[in-house]
Order: structure tokens, then sequence, then C-alpha cells
């Protein structure tokens, strides 16, 4: 005859079932990357938090900052989504062999309709390190050979925008409209004094 389980080990074995397997599930069927979280920061709180951070990876690329902050700003929406707020991928970088990486589902613009993909993110230690590794795959040509120069040279923000759309950065068909319209709507080009192109 057996001996009926302790309400104790019922509640281990149920903590266990919820802290270890449950995550898995989740990511098993698929979470949004772009899920947004709760926060109580607004969008100029995100931006005002991230501007110092930031400006020493423009400064050291010769990227202009006002560029930078648009594009996390879009990429997080605004630091809210799933992606960004657990795993520091503030722009959506796919994960490259070898590194942290979670798979999530994203949608993306393809054959002039959305659609529902799973894909491997890049996981990172802290919201730098993700511009920052941004910024080396920008200058080692993952978006082409020219888009960093091209970036770098190009102070105009109405102009930088096209040209990380024409690469194929986002999928979004109106990405470049929307950092334009981020750039203007927070004022970004206040922060690019202090970084020349090149």
């Amino acid at each position: 005859m057996r001996k009926p389980l302790s309400s104790a080990y019922r509640l281990l074995s149920l903590f266990l079932v919820v802290v270890l397997l449950l995550p898995i599930l989740l990511q098993a069927d698929g979470v949004l990357a772009s899920q947004r979280l709760e926060t109580k920061k607004s969008e100029e709180q995100f931006i005002k938090t991230l501007a110092p951070k930031l400006k020493p990876l423009s400064r050291a690329y010769g990227i202009k900052e006002s560029l930078l902050l648009a594009q996390v700003a879009r990429g997080s929406d605004y630091g809210k989504t799933l992606l960004a707020r657990r795993y520091h991928n503030l722009l959506g970088l796919p994960a490259r062999a070898g590194e942290p990486s979670i798979e999530l589902k994203t949608r993306l613009y393809v054959s002039n309709k959305w659609t529902t993909v799973k894909k491997r993110f890049a996981i990172y230690d802290s919201d730098e390190a993700c511009v920052m590794a941004y910024l080396q795959q920008l200058q080692s040509g993952f978006w082409g050979k020219t888009l960093y120069a091209q970036l770098a040279r190009n102070g105009n923000y109405r102009e930088t925008g096209p040209l990380l759309e024409k690469a194929g950065f986002s999928t979004e068909p109106d990405y470049a409209k929307q950092l334009i319209a981020i750039i203007e709507k927070h004022r970004l080009t206040r922060y690019d004094q202090g970084i020349s192109t090149r």
C-alpha cells in the first residue's frame, strides 16, 4: 500500500513545475519578442536614462546619438518589449554562432504581408552591450560593406534612416519614417552635440 503524498511534497512539486518547466513551455509555444511588459517609465524617461550610456559609444563609432536613440526606442518600444526588458536586446539583433540566445516569435514584413516566425535572438548582459554589438556588426559590414561609412559620414537623420531601411536592417516598410518621427518628436538631435561626422 502506497503512502499518500504529503502536502509539503505536493507544493514543492508544483513549485518546481512552475519555476522550471513553465518558462520552457512558454518558449516552446513561441512568446512574441515584442510582447509589451509593464513599466512606469515614460518614453522621455527611457531616452534620458539611455542617452548618457550611448554617448561614449556614439563618439567611439562616429554614429549620431540621435539615430542610435531612435533605433533603440523603435526596436524596444521604449524599453517595454520582452526582448529588451529580460534579455537587454534593444534592437532585435539575431543571435550569432556561439552567443547566448533565446528563441522567440517575431513579426516580419515579407512579400508585402506581415508574417510571424520563430527566430533566435541574442541575449546581452546590458543595454550598452547590445548597442556595442550592433555597432560592431555595423562596422564589420553585417548589413553591407558601405553602410557603416555612409552612416558615420552622414549627419542628416532624414538620410540615414532610409539607408538603414534600404540595407535591410528592419523589414518594416516604413522603418525610416518611424525613425525620423521619433527623432523629431523627442528632439533627439540635441544629443548630437560633440559628435562630428567623419
